[in-house]
């Protein structure tokens, strides 16, 4: 078998195994916490569902995406922030601009550094998030949580 064939093989392997939320639509995530460990882009684009780019797709289409921290080891590197709609304070004060911009400057995707609406708290971040995904009865909203990475 020659390396063209081994490689589509390979992919479509690897699309078997993508981790996958099994719903098609949500009104709001709430990412636990992002780093660079867990994805290339701080959460894994594939489950929540939302890119910094035009070019792939797949996941929930999510109204609102809530992040509410910053994993310790990825240093400050708070790369993927910009695909959210709502943020803690706590998450902005562990940002490193010096961390995260080199990445988002290597890859040319400037919406992934991006800085979303800030609140003083998880509660605030997650009850903007469900106000603003327009749904006419609160107690409906399709929400998911996604713990901590471990």
């Amino acid at each position: 078998m020659q390396i063209p064939e081994k490689e589509i093989a390979l992919r479509e392997q690897a699309n078997r195994l993508l981790p996958e939320l099994y719903f098609t639509s949500l009104d709001v995530s709430i990412v636990e916490e992002i780093g660079k460990e867990i994805s290339g882009t701080g959460m894994d684009n594939n489950i929540i569902g939302r890119y910094t780019t035009l070019y792939p797709g797949g996941g929930p289409q999510t109204t609102r995406i809530v992040v509410l921290g910053l994993a310790a080891n990825t240093h400050g590197n708070a790369n993927g922030l910009g695909i959210a709609d709502f943020t803690t304070t706590g998450m902005l004060d562990a940002f490193s601009f010096e961390q995260t911009y080199p990445n988002s400057l290597t890859s040319t995707a400037t919406a992934s550094v991006k800085i979303p609406m800030v609140l003083a708290s998880d509660r605030l971040a997650i009850q903007a998030a469900i106000k603003t995904c327009n749904i006419l009865d609160k107690h409906d909203v399709r929400l998911v949580r996604g713990k901590k990475h471990p």
